[in-house]
């Protein structure tokens, strides 16, 4: 059944192909999603990103359909996909994408050429993703630590582990130099089969109550402590670099020049390196605008 549901999909596909390639504004078509390297079912869609000559309209998004099948098109110009991917670090979701599409043609031998660079992870972008990983783990670790200790809902802080869950999974596999996708777990229970089993598998077929929440904390937080230094390596180092104390502000502007972080994110981040005695925390005066004459104190960082 699944081989006639499949086939079914590829020929939707090769239908609106070869409408696509008959136009002559059409220069490239990548397939995405469960038809390029995933099991296809009767509710799946088929996704595209096809790219055409430059526009005055640099992007637009069709839904189209052949043999009752929904093809759900992101349609780029060739300078707006090119920016596009440029702006985006190499382990993000964009890049996911990508790297598990498919070329299906291409009438331009350099966006040939540029599709296959694409799916090479740069070390400094793996760098700032994992910051941006091990932020939002940290931030979810003290809701989910705060509904147990201090709210006294275990179940609570059982839903806040399983958003940990995939950001943990997120990490395990950038820390294996491959891209996120959205089977993540499955990748990262490849690679560290006893940690995530222990959270993905045993924690939600065992009771939930407080006993057992908590260890899976303890669990998380062991994971977190032995791999800091790894997530939060741009920190370090551009702290080390700087050699002095330099506050909060500062620290965002310089590292979001590699990647747009949440400020209110990045300070999670810097009061976990606090907390595992990787950095020290101060305060430096400021000002809330150039004339305001009251000065106030921002917290400030240094190693």
């Amino acid at each position: 059944m699944s081989n006639e549901i499949r086939k079914m999909y590829e020929e939707a596909l090769d239908s609106i192909m070869n409408q696509m390639k008959k136009d002559k504004y059409v220069i490239g078509v990548l397939l995405g999603g469960s038809l390029s390297y995933d099991v296809v079912w009767e509710k799946s869609d088929i996704d595209l990103i096809v790219i055409v000559e430059d526009t005055k309209k640099p992007y637009k998004f069709h839904s189209f359909t052949e043999n009752n099948i929904i093809i759900n098109a992101s349609i780029y110009n060739r300078n707006k996909f090119m920016r596009l991917f440029e702006s985006q670090l190499s382990s993000s979701r964009f890049h996911s994408f990508i790297s598990k599409s498919t070329l299906l043609f291409s009438k331009d031998e350099s966006l040939t050429e540029y599709y296959n660079n694409m799916i090479n992870v740069g070390e400094n972008d793996n760098n700032m993703i994992l910051v941006l990983y091990g932020a939002m783990a940290v931030a979810h670790l003290a809701k989910a630590q705060k509904w147990l200790l201090i709210k006294d809902d275990y179940m609570y802080s059982y839903y806040e582990i399983t958003h940990l869950i995939r950001i943990l999974a997120d990490i395990e596999v950038v820390l294996n130099n491959e891209i996120p996708t959205r089977e993540a777990i499955h990748r990262a229970l490849k690679y560290n089969d006893n940690f995530f089993r222990k959270l993905y598998i045993d924690l939600a077929q065992e009771e939930k109550n407080p006993k057992n929440i908590c260890k899976a904390i303890e669990l998380i937080q062991k994971y977190l402590e032995e791999r800091t230094c790894k997530l939060f390596n741009p920190i370090l180092e551009l702290l080390s670099d700087y050699g002095d104390l330099i506050g909060a502000t500062e620290l965002h502007e310089r590292l979001s020049k590699k990647m747009d972080i949440d400020k209110a994110l990045l300070i999670e981040a810097f009061e976990w390196l606090v907390e595992k005695e990787k950095i020290q925390k101060s305060s430096l005066p400021v000002r809330i605008t150039t004339k305001s004459r009251i000065q106030v104190e921002e917290v400030a960082y240094c190693i």
